[in-house]
């Protein structure tokens, strides 16, 4: 029996499956690898189309494998954009940032409205996760810099990770003076 033969038939919803044109056995293979890579964590349809054509399955193969694993939802492209908005938002990436990477790493686009869902899930604020960043960078410099240097240190650093520059340098600002004022009374 051929592949085309054996399913043709129509899924749950009344949408016939895809028509394939390789044989069964080829198309169960690919699959079955599929099915195992999505098993131990996600992936964009992207990512797992580039990993099937690294193990030379034929792209109609690939495209087959990727429709049925779509249909049956354990490949999810709007679910992976979210771990990864999650993971970028977490990482103190900005807004402009976060679609830059997910555009550019994973072909999937997604808009302000995705990022402030997620935000609003994870129960986080980006206001919180810049003053989280810049804490870190104020522990990252302050030992090296000081004065009016230690300020701009810590803007760059907002600044390489997206933040808006007059927030980053209000921040930076903020971060400067509670460390002048913590050494300050260490001192008294």
């Amino acid at each position: 029996m051929t592949k085309s033969d054996s399913f043709l038939d129509t899924n749950e919803e009344g949408q016939k499956w895809p028509s394939f044109t390789l044989s069964e056995d080829e198309f169960e293979k690919c699959y079955q690898v599929a099915l195992r890579l999505v098993a131990r964590r996600e992936y964009s349809s992207y990512k797992l189309r580039r990993k099937l054509d690294e193990k030379k399955f034929q792209s109609d193969t690939i495209e087959d494998a990727i429709t049925r694993l779509t249909q049956f939802n354990f490949l999810n492209d709007k679910r992976y954009a979210e771990h990864k908005i999650a993971y970028y938002l977490r990482k103190g990436q900005s807004f402009s940032n976060i679609k830059n990477l997910i555009a550019f790493k994973h072909q999937i686009q997604i808009t302000d409205l995705d990022i402030t869902q997620v935000e609003k899930d994870l129960g986080i604020s980006h206001v919180s996760v810049i003053y989280q960043l810049a804490e870190k960078a104020l522990h990252k410099y302050a030992s090296k810099y000081s004065g009016p240097e230690l300020p701009r240190k810590i803007a760059n650093f907002l600044v390489r990770r997206g933040v808006d520059y007059q927030q980053a340098w209000d921040h930076a600002q903020k971060q400067a003076k509670s460390n002048y004022s913590s050494h300050e009374s260490a001192f008294d």
